[in-house]
């Protein structure tokens, strides 16, 4: 190779040279961007990496919790079915003495019967970790592990759907609406029952006049 091919070729490396040099030139990174980067991206992990702490915390106690509860939904289940039974033989309104009867006498099935009950176990067995069964279908994953010991208990106890139907949710309210404006009328005439049984006609007067007040056009 001569002398003039080795020049030429000494003066493309170098003009490479140039050309790299001062490409890296133009787009270096200024330190403290690359160090807002940094923090940033750390910070979003540790965001995500905490949430999902969260998540399998929560997830965890309320595997822990769901023996307590569907111990408490067969006990209740079972409580209100013998008292309906044996209140159903009774000439009194028996069922005005809960919800759960007032309900399982309005509507011959027991869906939403079983439905308002695990309602009130997950609300009530543990005042600290409270859950309502309306908004369980916003965690779909703690939806899941109730339908799974739902689905583990004995058929008296079991239902399909955790999430209410439009339709259900209405008739759910509905009959809860008629049940307070029910209590009252029915306690005044349980005691209207009580004291002309006992033949105490200043007290029945007096319950006649307030039976006749609410039931009086507005």
């Amino acid at each position: 190779m001569s002398q003039k091919s080795l020049d030429e070729e000494n003066k493309y490396i170098n003009r490479y040279r140039q050309n790299t040099s001062s490409g890296n030139s133009e787009l270096e990174v200024p330190k403290q961007h690359y160090n807002l980067f940094l923090k940033e991206n750390l910070k979003n992990t540790v965001d995500k990496d905490n949430k999902l702490f969260q998540e399998e915390l929560e997830e965890y106690r309320f595997h822990t919790f769901m023996k307590r509860i569907s111990e408490n939904y067969e006990s209740r289940l079972d409580t209100l079915n013998a008292a309906y039974s044996s209140g159903s033989k009774q000439q009194m309104p028996f069922y005005i003495n809960s919800f759960g009867l007032f309900l399982k006498n309005e509507i011959k099935t027991d869906y939403l019967l079983k439905w308002y009950v695990l309602d009130t176990c997950l609300q009530e067995t543990n005042p600290n970790f409270k859950f309502k069964l309306r908004e369980l279908k916003n965690q779909p994953r703690l939806l899941k592990i109730l339908q799974t010991t739902i689905s583990s208990l004995g058929k008296n106890y079991q239902f399909k759907e955790l999430v209410l139907q439009k339709e259900d949710d209405q008739l759910l309210d509905t009959k809860l609406a008629e049940y307070i404006i029910t209590i009252p009328a029915a306690i005044v005439c349980l005691f209207l029952l009580e004291k002309s049984m006992r033949e105490e006609w200043p007290d029945t007067l007096l319950g006649i006049k307030k039976l006749n007040d609410m039931v009086k056009p507005l």
